[in-house]
């Protein structure tokens, strides 16, 4: 599979750009019920809150990455990504494969909570 990346957006509602700081690997969860948008992709910590969403607009995509749209059909309805760049125009993440999650684990807490959350869902 190809490298997808795309462009986060709306984090300064939530945490701004702290989490995406601290932490690696985070859920795409799509949001088929989206009153804006019809291919809505929310970004959650594994705690299941609510960070950001992956970008779908011209104006809010940094240019080489896709927008929601065009990453909606790659993944399930679960997805995960992990933050490929950080620069001055945002946060870049790029889609990856489950496995990668739990074998990249930072730390044994980070491990733990990530393998009961795969267990459970």
């Amino acid at each position: 599979m190809n490298k997808i990346t795309f462009t986060v957006t709306g984090y300064h509602f939530y945490d701004g750009m702290k989490p995406f700081e601290d932490t690696k690997y985070f859920k795409l969860i799509k949001e088929e019920d989206n009153e804006y948008d019809s291919e809505a992709i929310r970004i959650e910590d594994f705690s299941g809150k609510k960070l950001a969403y992956v970008a779908n607009s011209y104006n809010t995509i940094i240019k080489g990455t896709m927008s929601a749209g065009r990453i909606y059909d790659k993944i399930g309805n679960i997805g995960y990504c992990k933050v490929y760049e950080i620069n001055s125009y945002g946060i870049i993440c790029e889609v990856i494969d489950k496995d990668k999650v739990r074998k990249k684990s930072p730390n044994k807490v980070m491990r733990k909570v990530k393998n009961k959350f795969f267990k459970i869902r």
